[in-house]
């Protein structure tokens, strides 16, 4: 591991020492730091400020990335540290006799290849007890040409019993320039991949970059990366579209109250800011958090890779992701098929993968895996009939699972799949199924829209048998994925193997009925009730599944499907009824053999509200392809709703720009830039970013679990209903 890690900082250009000649003078209370000559920042320690702070803080094109003394936040100075609340005493905001954090005078410890500046703090307030004293030692140095890092170590000891109360001005901060604000046009995300303020406030995760366009056009930002030794790691971020980043722990205390200190211990915390060209992928931030965390590198373990699913996982490559990859497996079509897939990627034309594959085959392949721990992340995409039994085994192993929808298909699986949660808790790893369709475009912006209650108003709730939430998807037997016509394992067809129709694609659809009612919102047992379920089937003639399975007959385990006419009677299709917090839902799957031509899976989506419909269509007058209509409610006037729908229009172009509405005679039908319009293949590459993030930050959000958890009760409970 650690020659992995030695070789990540070398490939970085990152490390103790820097490739660049960097340069410290101090005058008077401030002490200004080149880089080659160039000017980059000067740290700021004047008796006269709140605390001392780092202003400006250069890019690459010369401009700061941060700004101060803005009009309706004067206390916000740039980069720096400071905190609220702090036994009556405010060492944040303005108003020096309210508390103040005063340098001892700081001083330069070293400048060549590297500056360290060493300096000692006082936090002083007139008439009380001082409670804290703080040392800091800041590292700058410059690992390239287009990266300044900024490493900014600190303890703070407590004087005395030290109590701090809630609250959200707390520790590292960043302001940032309003040109690179997502107010104006700036991206805020984090390591998760979670936008602007909206996905990223109260989120924990390891780090957050801030950037954007500036006049020259150049692409510019900074990034605030959180140690894994510090305290409350990953602490949550304060976070805002207006320029402001803050890893801010005292916000979300663990009683609600307040966070203690008692007098003689100390709280140690590192953070490391990077102030960079480009946008966070080009600037490498996520590489740069793991060789300052010293992560170990995450190697993916395929395991009995049946279903194609497990192939796009890999249709990319990740920074933070081993190109190695063990896959194990008995012999067999389906493991040929995954291994001429991932092939395909490496060969294609156009931005080839770079897999490296190590295969065993046998019938012993899980107990293989578990015995070799070669990685640390098993992939699971196949048979469903074992992959319960399969997720349990592998968390029981010490791995964390990336499992494939279902991850239960019976309620007999879902006892494991329970066990298989507690498990992942106890040994602090992570177990996440695949939700694409989170990522689809038009059902991000039919969330997005229905967040609005000045627009949307409440959600109806409806009754059972005109709910007012209704997810429908229409599948298809015979399609093309990759670009080459599909070939599906005949145990597809089974399911037993498979799992029907009411367990198995209806997980996205239950999901993102959690996911847009009730955002970040942990659902319980009493909010689900089950109304009726019901299952039925699709015909398969014997020339459909040749065609499909490349077999010339039906195997014997498939005869049980077997009607009169000599097709296969597949129970592939389900539908049930269910109330969530009082809204009447409805789901529904059906399986067809082939689409029409130009066409391929479709989606139909209903949220009703009381003002207003968001309606995702995707049927032969919209060219199959997804569009969002947002329709106002009978009796509703639209033109009281332009106000707010534009108030929506104009929030959502901050996250996707160039989304805009036109009128329709319904309503209005949103505008959706075709660069959104990604395709469902690449939605496995966004879960899978999304999963590495939670793994560097050691979880995910709290709601997840729990809501995973339900949604498997939910369809299990139409499952045993529709018997």
């Amino acid at each position: 591991m650690k020659g992995c890690l030695i070789g990540l900082a070398c490939a970085l250009g990152a490390g103790v020492a820097s490739a660049q000649n960097i340069g410290a003078t101090k005058i008077g209370s401030r002490i200004d730091v080149t880089v080659d000559g160039d000017f980059f920042t000067s740290y700021r320690f004047s008796a006269e400020e709140k605390y001392p702070f780092f202003f400006p803080v250069n890019g690459p094109s010369g401009a700061s990335v941060t700004s101060m003394r803005n009009g309706t936040f004067p206390h916000h100075s740039s980069l720096f540290f400071g905190c609220d609340m702090v036994n009556g005493g405010n060492y944040w905001q303005e108003g020096l006799n309210r508390g103040q954090i005063v340098s001892e005078g700081a001083a330069v410890a070293e400048t060549g290849k590297r500056v360290v500046i060493t300096e000692t703090c006082n936090w002083t307030r007139p008439g009380a007890d001082q409670p804290f004293r703080d040392t800091r030692r800041i590292t700058i140095s410059a690992p390239s040409k287009t990266v300044r890092q900024i490493d900014f170590d600190i303890t703070m000891e407590a004087l005395i019993d030290v109590e701090v109360k809630k609250t959200n001005h707390s520790l590292f901060s960043a302001r940032m320039d309003p040109d690179l604000s997502v107010e104006y046009g700036g991206t805020m995300v984090n390591a998760q991949g979670d936008l602007a303020q909206k996905g990223t406030g109260a989120v924990r995760s390891p780090w957050i970059a801030y950037y954007g366009p500036r006049g020259n056009g150049k692409v510019e930002g900074l990034a605030i990366l959180q140690h894994p030794a510090n305290p409350w790691y990953p602490a949550q971020w304060l976070t805002r579209d207006y320029g402001f980043i803050s890893p801010t722990p005292f916000q979300w205390p663990p009683d609600d109250n307040s966070i203690t200190i008692k007098k003689g211990e100390t709280w140690a915390m590192r953070y490391r800011v990077l102030v960079f060209g480009g946008d966070p992928k080009e600037a490498q931030v996520g590489e740069r958090f793991a060789e300052y965390a010293q992560l170990p590198p995450i190697r993916l373990l395929t395991l009995d890779p049946g279903h194609f699913h497990a192939a796009l996982v890999q249709k990319q490559m990740y920074p933070r992701l081993s190109p190695e990859v063990n896959v194990y497996a008995p012999e067999g079509p389906d493991l040929e098929m995954h291994l001429k897939r991932i092939d395909g990627f490496n060969t294609r034309a156009d931005a080839p993968a770079a897999w490296k594959t190590e295969v065993y085959r046998g019938d012993d392949f899980a107990q293989k895996m578990i015995q070799d721990k070669k990685g640390n992340v098993v992939v699971l995409s196949g048979n469903n009939a074992k992959k319960t039994q399969y997720i349990l085994d592998s968390v029981k192993a010490g791995f964390n699972v990336l499992a494939d929808k279902p991850m239960a298909i019976t309620p007999q699986d879902f006892d494991l799949l329970k066990e298989a949660f507690k498990v992942a808790a106890e040994k602090k790893l992570l177990l996440y199924d695949i939700m694409t369709e989170r990522y689809e475009i038009t059902t991000l912006l039919q969330r997005h829209f229905i967040g609005f209650p000045d627009l949307f108003g409440k959600t109806d709730p409806g009754t059972p048998d005109d709910p007012s939430v209704t997810k429908e998807s229409v599948h298809h037997f015979s399609k093309t994925v990759a670009g080459a016509p599909l070939q599906r394992p005949p145990w597809f067809f089974d399911v037993k193997q498979q799992g029907e129709g009411i367990v198995d694609v209806t997980t996205h659809l239950v999901d993102l009925v959690q996911w847009e009612l009730f955002p970040g919102e942990v659902i319980k047992d009493a909010d689900v009730k089950m109304l009726k379920a019901r299952t039925f089937t699709t015909a398969i003639t014997p020339e459909q599944f040749t065609r499909t399975t490349s077999l010339p007959a039906f195997p014997d385990y498939l005869q049980a499907y077997k009607g009169a006419d000599g097709n296969l009677q597949v129970p592939c299709n389900g539908e049930f009824t269910y109330t969530l917090r009082g809204v009447n839902c409805k789901i529904s799957v059906i399986w067809n053999y082939e689409a029409p031509p130009g066409a391929g899976d479709t989606h139909y989506s209903l949220m009703r509200g009381t003002k207003l419909s968001a309606i995702i269509r995707q049927g032969k007058e919209q060219g199959y392809k997804p569009m969002l209509y947002l329709e106002p409610r009978a009796g509703v006037d639209a033109s009281t709703l332009e106000a707010p729908l534009q108030a929506a229009v104009a929030a959502a172009a901050k996250t996707w720009p160039g989304v805009s509405v036109k009128r329709t005679d319904a309503g209005w039908e949103v505008i959706i830039p075709d660069n959104y319009h990604n395709g469902h293949e690449s939605h496995f590459g966004q879960v899978a970013e999304k999963y590495l993030g939670f793994l560097d930050a050691g979880a995910m959000p709290a709601w997840e679990v729990p809501n995973m958890t339900q949604k498997y009760r939910t369809i299990m409970e139409a499952y045993k209903m529709s018997r």
